[in-house]
């Protein structure tokens, strides 16, 4: 043990006054016993214990979040968007073009038309293919695509409870929203700054969730239809 480390954990016998370790039983001089000194060492150096462990505990979770923020948008869950009809798709080509329409009107916000989708996991592989992007928990298609799929029943919407995030590439800041099911339109307002963003969709219990995909770069005016075939 080093010489200035151990001036501080010594202390004096209280029988014959010569220098006792804190943590030693009895006095090695007058052999007296050296409780209360130990007693008292034992407590520092427990208190001692527990602040390193908040620290590192602190260091972890700052590590962690790697700088990452949450915009608080408090948004709600979105528009759902009605289903009419089992196998006419009008309405969802009218829900896009109106979210199109909205977006070149409101060139300040940011506007998504949510189309969850689910495949057989046989045909998982052939749709992959077919992705524009990888946005690391999902497969995202074009709308040509999700609507042949849809048309033919080799896609069916999905009908579980999702939540869905942009990450702001340039502010490394993540806008969320309430979890959503079928069909939903989401805005965020007044994010004119954001330049590029990345998507990601969390589902419960998805070995999926925490990944991001590929950014896009923003266009303005435009409102980002957003095809996805759903990890389960």
């Amino acid at each position: 043990m080093h010489p200035r480390w151990r001036e501080h954990i010594e202390s004096e016998c209280p029988e014959c006054g010569d220098s006792v370790f804190a943590f030693a039983k009895h006095c090695p001089h007058c052999g007296a016993p050296n409780t209360k000194a130990r007693l008292a060492g034992f407590s520092v150096a427990g208190s001692l214990a527990l602040l390193a462990v908040a620290v590192a505990v602190g260091l972890v979770l700052a590590l962690s979040g790697h700088g990452v923020t949450t915009a608080d948008t408090s948004a709600p869950s979105g528009e759902r968007i009605e289903v009419k009809g089992a196998g006419d798709f009008a309405w969802l080509t009218d829900a896009m073009s109106a979210c199109e329409g909205q977006a070149k009107q409101d060139a300040e916000t940011l506007y998504f038309l949510l189309l969850p989708l689910a495949s057989l996991a046989e045909d998982d592989a052939q749709w992959r293919a077919k992705s524009i992007i990888d946005i690391g928990n999902a497969i995202l298609l074009r709308s040509d695509d999700a609507l042949d799929g849809l048309r033919s029943g080799a896609l069916r919407l999905y009908t579980g409870a999702y939540n869905f995030k942009i990450l702001d590439v340039g502010a490394n800041t993540v806008y969320q929203w309430k979890p959503s099911t079928g069909v939903t339109k989401v805005s965020a307002p007044d994010s004119s700054a954001i330049t590029q963003f990345k998507l990601q969709f969390q589902t419960p219990g998805s070995e999926y969730d925490a990944q991001w995909g590929d950014p896009f770069n923003r266009q303005t005016g435009t409102c980002y239809w957003v095809n996805a075939i759903i990890a389960k």
